[in-house]
Parts: C-alpha cells; sequence; structure tokens
C-alpha cells in the first residue's frame, strides 16, 4: 500500500511543534521563515499540544505527525459508531454505518496525512452525539467548541453545525429556543477569550490576524465567495488541485447531494432532518470563512452515511443486501481505486537519505520546505525570498546560508508564470537566484526527485523531475 507523498504542510506543523517544544510556548512562529508574515496566536494550542506528547514519544518525524492523525481518525470512528450504537439501539447498523465511513478515501488519506483534520472530525462528531442524543446545558457544547478553537480556526466550522442542530432541535420542539442564544452567548464568550489571550501577548494581535486572513481571501466579497464556492465543489468533482493529492470522490458527492435530498423529503424522521442540519450547517460555514481548502472536505463524509442507515432500517432484508451492495462499491471505489492510483516512487526517507549524502551536519541550507528533514542545524524555506526587501545574494550572506536545495519545479513554474506564482509567495527574485547559483555556487550533486521535486500533483512523477544541491563558494 502507497500512502500519500509527505506534503510540505506536514512539515510546517512538525517544525512549529518543534519550535513550541523549544520555545515552551505557544507564542512563537516557525523557525524556517524569518520574512513571510507570520502571527504569534493562541490557537491551535490543543493540537499542538498532543502533537508534542507524541514528539516526545517519537520524535519530530513525518511518521509522528501521521501517527497523531490517525489516532484522531480512530477516535472519530470510536465516537461515531458509540453514537450509532446509542441512537439506534442496535450495534449492526452501527457497525456497518462506521465500517462505510471507515472504507471512505478522504478519511483513510487524512489519517495518513500529519494535518489537523481528523481531530476536528473527532470534535465535530462528538458535538454532534452530544447535542443529539446527552441533553447537556449548552455550555457543555459551547466548551466543546470551544476546546475545537485549540485545534485550528476552522473549528467554526463546529460552531455553525452546533448552533444548526440546536436550531433543527427548536423546530421539532425537542428544545427551547434559550438553549440557542446560550449556546451562541457562551460560544462567542470563549472565542473572545482566545482573542483576548492573544492581545495579552501582542496589543496588535486581532490587526495582525485579520491582515493575514485577508491575505488567505476571508474577506473576500459575496459574489466571490459564490463563485470560489462553485469552483471548490467543480476541483473537487473533476480532481482538479494544486498540491494536494486528490482522488475519485465522484461518488461521495452524489452521495452527499443525494442525502441532501433525501433529508429533505423525510423532514419528518428527526435523524434525517438533524443530519440535513448539520450538513447544511457545514456547507454554510465553509462559504462564510470563504476559504476552500480541499482537505475540508471530509466534514461532509459521515452525515450522509448516518441519512441513508437511517432511512434503509424500515426494512432489515433490504438494508443488510443494500449495506452489503454499498460497502464493497465504496471498497472499490474509494479504497482500491485509491491504491491503485496512487503512483510509486523512491520512498520520502529514500529521497532524504540521498539528499543527505551531500549536506553536512552543521550545514545552514535553504530550499522548499517539503526538505525540511535534511541534515543541517538550520533551514529556510523560499517562501521568505517572497517579501525579500534586499539582493538575494545579500539574504544568503546574512543568513550565512552554505547549502541551496533547488527543485526543479522553480524552472517550470517560472516558464508558467503568473499561474503557480502563489506557491512560493512571488517569484521576482528568481532571475537573480539563478545567476547566483551559477556564478557564486558550486553544483555538488544532481537527484533524481519526480515525487518531491514537482508538487504539483498534475505533473508530480510525469518526468524525471531533479534536485540540484548547490554548495555556496566561499569568498
Amino acid at each position: 500500500m502507497h500512502f500519500p507523498n509527505v506534503h510540505s504542510d506536514e512539515l510546517w506543523l512538525m517544525g512549529l511543534t518543534e519550535k513550541m517544544i523549544d520555545d515552551k510556548t505557544v507564542f512563537t512562529t516557525e523557525a524556517f521563515f524569518d520574512l513571510y508574515p507570520r502571527v504569534e496566536h493562541p490557537f491551535r494550542w490543543f493540537y499542538h499540544g498532543i502533537y508534542a506528547i507524541f514528539m516526545f514519544l517519537f520524535g519530530p518525524t513525518v511518521f509522528t505527525g501521521r501517527f497523531v492523525s490517525l489516532v484522531g481518525a480512530l477516535f472519530s470512528l470510536y465516537i461515531f459508531f458509540k453514537w450509532l450504537n446509542e441512537k439506534w439501539g442496535n450495534w449492526i447498523p452501527a457497525i456497518f454505518a462506521t465500517l462505510i465511513l471507515s472504507l471512505n478515501s478522504q478519511l483513510i488519506s487524512s489519517a495518513h496525512t500529519g494535518r489537523q483534520e481528523t481531530w476536528i472530525l473527532f470534535v465535530l462528531i462528538l458535538l454532534v452525539y452530544w447535542v443529539d442524543l446527552l441533553k447537556f446545558t449548552p455550555i457543555v457544547y459551547a466548551l466543546i467548541t470551544g476546546l475545537a478553537i485549540g485545534i485550528h480556526p476552522n473549528s467554526f466550522i463546529i460552531g455553525v453545525v452546533g448552533a444548526g442542530l440546536l436550531t433543527a432541535q427548536i423546530i421539532k420542539k425537542d428544545r427551547p429556543i434559550k438553549d440557542l442564544f446560550k449556546y451562541v452567548i457562551y460560544t462567542s464568550l470563549l472565542a473572545a477569550l482566545y482573542l483576548f489571550i492573544g492581545w495579552l501577548n501582542d496589543p496588535e494581535f486581532l490587526s495582525k490576524y485579520m491582515q493575514f486572513g485577508a491575505s488567505l481571501g476571508i474577506d473576500s466579497e459575496p459574489i466571490s465567495r459564490v463563485e470560489g464556492f462553485y469552483w471548490f465543489f467543480y476541483k473537487l468533482f473533476n480532481q482538479i488541485g494544486g498540491t494536494y493529492d486528490l482522488y475519485n470522490i465522484k461518488s461521495d458527492l452524489f452521495l452527499v447531494g443525494t442525502s441532501i435530498l433525501i433529508g429533505i423529503a423525510y423532514y419528518k424522521n428527526k435523524t434525517a432532518f438533524n443530519m440535513l442540519a448539520v450538513t447544511s450547517g457545514i456547507l454554510l460555514a465553509l462559504f462564510l470563512i470563504g476559504r476552500y481548502n480541499q482537505t475540508s472536505i471530509l466534514f461532509l463524509m459521515p452525515w450522509y452515511v448516518i441519512i441513508f442507515c437511517e432511512i434503509l432500517q424500515k426494512n432489515r432484508l433490504k438494508t443488510l443486501v443494500l449495506y452489503s451492495v454499498l460497502s464493497v462499491y465504496l471498497l472499490y471505489s474509494n479504497v482500491i481505486t485509491y491504491y491503485e492510483n496512487m503512483p510509486y516512487y523512491k520512498s520520502y526517507a529514500t529521497m532524504r537519505h540521498e539528499i543527505d549524502a551531500y549536506i553536512p551536519e552543521d550545514a545552514v541550507v535553504l530550499g522548499n520546505l517539503n526538505l525540511l528533514e535534511v541534515k543541517g542545524k538550520a533551514f529556510y524555506d523560499y517562501r521568505n525570498l517572497g517579501f525579500l526587501n534586499t539582493s538575494f545574494e545579500a539574504y544568503v550572506q546574512s543568513h550565512n546560508i552554505d547549502t541551496i536545495l533547488y527543485h526543479e519545479e522553480m524552472d517550470y513554474l517560472e516558464n508558467t508564470s503568473p499561474k503557480w506564482d502563489f506557491l512560493y509567495v512571488d517569484l521576482w527574485y528568481l532571475p537573480e537566484m539563478r545567476v547566483f547559483l551559477e556564478t557564486k555556487c558550486d553544483l555538488i550533486a544532481t537527484i533524481e526527485n519526480p515525487a518531491y521535486a514537482m508538487r504539483i500533483t498534475k505533473y508530480t512523477g510525469t518526468y524525471p523531475w531533479t534536485t540540484k544541491i548547490y554548495r555556496v563558494k566561499k569568498p
């Protein structure tokens, strides 16, 4: 089985967690960014705290980050089963539903990628479970939502889902309307607490964070959000991605759409109506955030499973047949094709080993973030260069950089500029950088690197892309 290629985001989170451990605070930024604008903030403390525990046990490696994600996925499946077993009072449909979710390619992919999605999913399922079955006071729901802010700011999705599900229960007269107001107020107070903590660390925190959010497009105009919403699903349906591996999820998107129609048609069924509210809440939250990350599609996956299973339970024989057919279909469409379509190249570890052979332990390295784990005492990422206010040569000298790792994708990006410039912020410095490499550096090795020297998934592995290793000449 071939798992997804290591993405630079995984190393980004690993490097930031390591820096937090070294600095003994969450109010720090990545060591590999010195010019790239970053904001010290209290968000994600919970996720990085979990990561730090695993890092103490297994060390700062890609495996550690992926293991954290796998644990999050297993927790999600456990809570999913526990909830449905209690809800239906029958472990058979609960185990079938959990099996179907476990075969989802997006969950499999997220479980093997060192990012926060599986932990957001875990808290999301936990909140829906508690709101659906356990009639806690709204402050409990607000606390779990507030905890989610410590995983990722995208926990806004969880807040909208919580409000949507409570609204659905109010419509069904299962809750008083005051529960919704209390939940919104308590959750808002917890969000304000995070902002206050950030302000205590830096009085300009809020303005800096809003500027950072604007750079990601969260302040886009309504018409831009509508267009982005359309293109988000269009690209997912047609597997058009940037640097993320996208798999064939046409069947999942079809089932999500169908489940929405079923939820509307069976609105008198409380479960179907509630899951419709959850799905609608996620879609609304994505629209309001306005930043459509492909990995967030995972959050739509569990609810169509529940809607179908709820409706199908009316006839046990038909249910068993349909469960079996759906499980086999999803096994083929999601799991088998997932691994069939996964190209095989040299492993990440092999690639690192080949490059490490040419890098001394005390090297100061400039390269792409997906090479963060190579040897050396310091590493700087190319994304810094888009914000240079000096010459490229001056930057190299001021940082004592002696080794430069040059992915061949840089040449492709320049030839197709400005289409892909955003991958490195801006490539205005590239001509100057190339002159520096040719005149002030020695080329000491060229490594064939088809999986990591070209990060655009459409072209990854389609050509023997190379990584060149340059040693800066001593003056």
